[in-house]
């Protein structure tokens, strides 16, 4: 179960957040999920949470009070489309659906839009903004035109011969089965003019590629952090028999307000290179991260590979230009870190040793156990 807030009328107008298992809380203070710039906002002002199947708002003794459909409140569940006043700020909230359903009534509804916004529709998504679109891929935000949930829309343009591959379809629809928090999900793929059609999860955040790009620098703590949550989902995934294929600093989403980590297409480059489907410029795009001799190495070996270098390059603070020699890159790691890291990742760069990611993050964890001790 899943809820989502969207502040709807104020300064931060625009912001949204997602609302799932863990607490969220919201104020003016950093340390709130949702921190808000309305100076109308006590810090602690209320705070959410899913409890029992129903998600309850809590007004934490704020200045102002909390107001749920204009109505004052101390606690109270929360509907499907409530608003939320806090100060001078308005949020909607909503309860998402887990999966967008394809069902013969919508198909009913979808015709009755089809005349009005036929150019503006695919199936059953309606497109709302385009985000992204660069060479074979585009990527646009979306609604659902019964569910009205808002998700990601990606097109590929793959070679001609993909459209005649059977499998390929019945390959990608088994990553629907992957469901884990660290993960953006996959719901729904098929073919669509040509172009092969995907709808995930729309994640509001920045890549890590994007966070290195603007020169933030990451203390030792917080790159093991993010790289513990990486390994987590990735765990998850190798569980189900998957490897991600491809994972770069550039489909790993940092979420905004709940700073949440995210793997985004995973396993969806390994089955498009199983098919032969991959486009040249996919391949160069991603060769950093993946070892030389890839193709002589098990799924998990260049998964544990390509996370090594995401490691390595967000204590680096940059992605890395010229040789694509991990031994170079080594010397850049700076020198607050724990020395056992440059260990670690010789075991995952250059001479494979760790058989899964457990292994590989139980000894980062150990190493920065013993750092944080002297």
């Amino acid at each position: 179960m899943q809820g989502k807030l969207t502040v709807i009328h104020g300064t931060d107008q625009g912001r949204t957040i997602s609302v799932r298992k863990t607490k969220v809380s919201i104020g003016r203070s950093q340390r709130c999920t949702l921190c808000l710039q309305d100076t109308k906002i006590s810090g602690n002002h209320c705070e959410i949470e899913l409890s029992e199947e129903q998600f309850w708002i809590k007004d934490l003794g704020s200045t102002n009070g909390t107001l749920v459909n204009q109505q004052p409140v101390s606690r109270i569940a929360l509907k499907h489309e409530d608003t939320i006043l806090l100060g001078k700020t308005i949020l909607k909230f909503e309860i998402i659906a887990e999966e967008p359903i394809i069902t013969e009534m919508t198909e009913v509804f979808d015709q009755g839009d089809a005349s009005e916004h036929s150019s503006q529709i695919i199936n059953s998504y309606r497109i709302l903004d385009k985000i992204y679109e660069c060479g074979y891929i585009a990527e646009y935000k979306v609604e659902h035109t019964v569910l009205k949930n808002i998700l990601l829309l990606k097109t590929l343009a793959l070679p001609p011969q993909a459209c005649e591959d059977s499998t390929l379809l019945q390959a990608l629809l088994e990553l629907k089965r992957l469901r884990n928090h660290g993960m953006v999900s996959f719901y729904d793929v098929f073919w669509h003019e040509q172009n092969l059609v995907l709808i995930m999860d729309y994640i509001q955040g920045r890549t890590l590629q994007q966070l290195l790009n603007s020169k933030i620098i990451l203390s030792w703590k917080k790159a093991l952090k993010i790289t513990f949550y990486i390994a987590l989902a990735m765990e998850y995934i190798h569980s189900k028999g998957i490897q991600h294929g491809y994972l770069s600093c550039n489909n790993i989403i940092l979420e905004e307000g709940t700073k949440t980590i995210k793997l985004n297409d995973v396993g969806l480059w390994s089955i498009l290179e199983k098919h032969q489907c991959l486009v040249q410029d996919w391949m160069l795009e991603h060769s950093l991260y993946r070892p030389i001799a890839a193709e002589q190495a098990s799924g998990i070996t260049n998964d544990l590979y390509s996370l090594g270098c995401v490691f390595l390059f967000l204590l680096m603070g940059k992605i890395p230009d010229g040789s694509p020699n991990p031994k170079e890159w080594m010397k850049l790691i700076p020198k607050d870190c724990p020395a056992g890291f440059h260990d670690v990742l010789k075991k995952v760069l250059l001479e494979p040793a760790y058989p899964n990611v457990r292994e590989f993050y139980q000894a980062l964890a150990q190493i920065a156990k013993g750092a944080q001790a002297t």
